[in-house]
């Protein structure tokens, strides 16, 4: 008998503190345990597969290429074969294909990128049948290729698939993981987003009836305004939460999360030199005052050059100046396009001049 859900995620092995914080914080927003999570790993520490197995609800899967699969891509996209992309074009990103044969087992699947944190229960998810995902925000199809795919319309919105739900209400759906496998091979040249370029047309192989999810609930991004209340928070650029202390300060929930992970001895990331957890009001603060601070000393210059400009003075060719005691106290210089005011030599303010 098929259970009703699963979460998906695929995570090298300096991604599995991802995954745990994604666990964890699903537990937590379900502590009745009614769904599983499949994780696709490559590497994994055995304190780290302990960790997940105790929690009753996760499977592990290592996950390999197919063979022949594998040495077409290598064969056909260079890329795979260069260390200066390994982290874009890696081969676990593949593993997502595998979510369609997880509906033989499960009623629902919804994959997870692993740099998200789960701030509130996502489970009704799976109201949005057959096939749930966001759109990619002012992406069409064709952002995904170097070069149009034949037989597809790649003008149209595009989608993400960095959250999203299949059910088994998909018609054909037992053909789709291998479709996925043979489509790569055939279009691999002209990757830009690997799996996510796939998606994007085996929705229209396939004629899917798809709805689209709530975007700023259910993969906001972290520069949203909603982000502080949305369901899930995607981390989707090169500043992830555990490498930017602006994004951790501003989401102290993941990291609340982590802390949960590492008590239970969880694998750690690798912190950057810099990389603090600081409170953000604290930092606002600090910013306040020295804002306050600017502010007072600009109206303190303006309030100088004011007291200077009621002074006799004297023209100059290139605005007027003062001395006093023939020291050159005051001067403004008059240029084409700022006015700039010095006092004893400094200069202490310049401004757009408006005078034509």
């Amino acid at each position: 008998m098929k259970k009703n859900l699963t979460y998906m995620l695929a995570v090298t092995s300096d991604y599995v503190f991802a995954a745990g914080n994604i666990v964890l914080s699903l537990i937590k927003e379900r502590p009745q345990k009614d769904f599983d999570v499949t994780i696709f790993y490559e590497e994994m520490s055995q304190n780290d597969k302990k960790i997940f197995e105790e929690t009753g609800i996760c499977h592990l899967i290592q996950y390999r290429c197919p063979r022949q699969f594998e040495a077409k891509i290598r064969r056909f996209c260079p890329k795979f074969n260069n260390e200066a992309y390994a982290k874009h074009f890696s081969f676990l990103k593949f593993a997502k294909f595998e979510i369609f044969d997880l509906l033989n087992q499960y009623h629902h699947a919804v994959w997870l990128d692993a740099d998200i944190s789960i701030q509130d229960d996502p489970s009704d998810i799976v109201n949005y049948k057959p096939f749930a995902i966001t759109i990619d925000r002012s992406w069409t199809v064709q952002n995904n290729f170097t070069q149009p795919i034949p037989g597809y319309e790649m003008n149209v919105q595009g989608v993400c698939s960095a959250v999203f739900m299949v059910s088994d209400k998909m018609k054909r759906y037992q053909e789709m993981r291998q479709w996925c496998y043979d489509k790569a091979i055939e279009v691999c040249a002209w990757f830009k987003n690997i799996d996510q370029g796939i998606f994007n047309l085996l929705l229209q192989e396939f004629h899917i009836d798809y709805q689209l999810l709530p975007l700023d609930d259910y993969q906001c991004f972290t520069d949203r305004s909603e982000g502080c209340v949305a369901k899930i928070v995607h981390f989707g650029t090169p500043a992830k939460i555990w490498n930017n202390t602006e994004i951790i300060a501003s989401f102290p929930e993941w990291y609340r999360v982590h802390l949960k992970w590492l008590a239970l001895g969880g694998s750690d990331f690798s912190r950057p030199d810099n990389f603090t957890v600081v409170n953000v009001y604290q930092k606002l603060q600090v910013r306040n005052k020295e804002i306050s601070k600017l502010k007072e000393e600009i109206n303190n210059y303006k309030n100088a050059i004011k007291i200077m400009q009621s002074l006799p003075k004297r023209p100059s060719d290139q605005g007027y100046k003062i001395k006093l005691l023939g020291l050159p106290l005051f001067l403004k210089k008059i240029m084409e396009n700022t006015v700039k005011y010095y006092i004893l030599g400094l200069c202490v303010l310049t401004v757009k001049n408006e005078t034509k």
